[in-house]
């Protein structure tokens, strides 16, 4: 993938760009499609608006595919900035359980708006995956796990937070939202 970033900057010298932002001013909102821009430059765009803005973003797609090539394409001016939400592949009160990817980048995006300080991120999503609700900000915040290579932990608390957030114990993790035990490495 290519680094456009140096696109941000011919952006912010065109009129055009510099009389978008005061629109954005805090308690506004708008629509990127009501303002002129065409389809192609949006990633651009909005790249610009996360940086010069500071604040995040929720981009509406019409399907997963647009979703999937406007985060690429999102990543080439802004790296890291774009998040993908899935919506879910059942309807409202279905008992058919979403796929372990939907969770994992529903849950992804709602880290990114929690963790990311240093700078704002655009969670790209469907209209129904907008519509679906991510848990609660405080209920989220309060079951992150944070680890990191030589803390110490109590094995056994561990183990019961990751069975209390919804990861399966199988002989073998290999894929998201499953965990192994061997002995004291997990």
């Amino acid at each position: 993938m290519s680094n456009l970033t140096p696109l941000l900057d011919i952006l912010r010298r065109q009129q055009a760009y510099r009389a978008l932002l005061p629109r954005f001013a805090p308690g506004q909102q708008r629509l990127l499609t009501s303002l002129g821009v065409i389809p192609a430059g949006r990633p651009l765009v909005v790249a610009a608006l996360l940086e010069d803005l500071g604040r995040h973003a929720l981009v509406i797609v019409a399907n997963k595919e647009r979703g999937r090539r406007f985060v690429e394409a999102l990543q080439a001016f802004a790296p890291g900035r774009g998040m993908l939400v899935l919506e879910p592949e059942a309807f409202a009160f279905e008992p058919i359980p979403w796929s372990t990817e939907t969770v994992g980048q529903r849950l992804a995006g709602l880290q990114a708006l929690l963790v990311e300080r240093d700078h704002a991120v655009a969670i790209v999503a469907t209209g129904p995956a907008a519509l679906v609700p991510l848990p609660p900000v405080a209920a989220f915040r309060e079951r992150l796990v944070y680890l990191r290579a030589g803390m110490p932990l109590a094995l056994s608390q561990l183990l019961r937070q990751l069975v209390e957030n919804g990861y399966r114990r199988q002989p073998v993790a290999d894929e998201p939202g499953t965990f192994a035990q061997h002995g004291g490495i997990v």
